[in-house]
């Protein structure tokens, strides 16, 4: 992932420029961890931790899955989910919603 769309990869022209990764320590929110940090979009492909970032008014960018498929539903997306089909879709939905 880093190494595609991170600092690599932007000299390979694919990167985004200011590329964040943040890791949430056992016992923390990731959506407490958003808010504290100001960010407003998050890519997740767990749907435990997507309803927690939606359920706080954070937008989230969902690559598609078999296994998260079923929180794909209108209701979601009126939340503020986006479903994605790839990776490259992810980031580029991600920075267009930032």
């Amino acid at each position: 992932f880093a190494r595609d769309f991170g600092a690599e990869g932007r000299e390979r022209g694919r990167g985004i420029e200011e590329p964040l990764l943040v890791v949430v320590k056992p016992g923390e929110e990731k959506s407490e961890v958003c808010q504290a940090l100001g960010i407003k979009v998050a890519i997740e492909d767990s749907p435990q931790y997507a309803e927690d970032l939606l359920s706080n008014r954070i937008g989230v960018v969902m690559p598609s899955y078999k296994y998260n498929e079923r929180f794909i539903t209108v209701d979601n997306v009126h939340q503020g989910l986006v479903p994605v089909n790839s990776l490259r879709e992810c980031l580029e939905m991600a920075v267009y919603l930032a």
